[in-house]
């Protein structure tokens, strides 16, 4: 009986599984920001929320996520907001208003108003956060710019290390069905 693979065959097949043990191995790590949305009016806070982000995703991306309601659960009112009266969901601040990103208890972006524009969903007593047109009208305030295009290593990386494993599993399968037809 003859050995039907032989040792290029055996060489692309421990090529090809070092290459998976080392795309396992070097893979980025899954982690989350936790951030917190703190509103002060007239030096009171007057509304704490919570949302969470990639821990490499850029500022100027998170912060265009303020304009979806906040983490289930996670909104704390610590003054009362008062609803329009002929839009309850909507809400308008006035006064001296304070927006801070933060993340732990580092600032991550700041922005000092005088009116600020908020929204819930209909028929409920939280979910409080900035409407769309506020999240770019602060954003600019900010000194943000437009949000950038953010390929997120965690989805990058393993599509680069897939399409190499199926290009260097194409060759090695090519050598194998070539020597499996001889």
């Amino acid at each position: 009986m003859t050995n039907r693979f032989n040792s290029a065959t055996s060489r692309w097949r421990l090529l090809i599984l070092s290459l998976g043990i080392l795309c396992v191995l070097t893979m980025p790590t899954l982690a989350a920001r936790f951030l917190h949305l703190i509103i002060v009016q007239s030096g009171q806070t007057n509304l704490q929320a919570s949302y969470s982000s990639g821990d490499r995703t850029p500022v100027e991306n998170v912060w265009r996520d303020l304009k979806e309601p906040p983490c289930f659960g996670s909104e704390e009112r610590l003054t009362h907001i008062t609803p329009d009266p002929q839009q309850t969901n909507r809400a308008v601040l006035t006064g001296d208003i304070t927006l801070k990103l933060l993340h732990v208890d580092r600032v991550l972006a700041q922005v000092k108003l005088d009116r600020l524009e908020l929204t819930r969903p209909e028929g409920q007593p939280q979910g409080w956060h900035l409407t769309a047109a506020e999240v770019e009208r602060t954003a600019k305030l900010a000194g943000f710019s437009e949000p950038c295009l953010y390929l997120d290593p965690m989805v990058l990386q393993p599509v680069l290390w897939g399409i190499l494993l199926l290009v260097l599993a194409g060759f090695g399968t090519r050598r194998l069905w070539r020597f499996l037809k001889d």
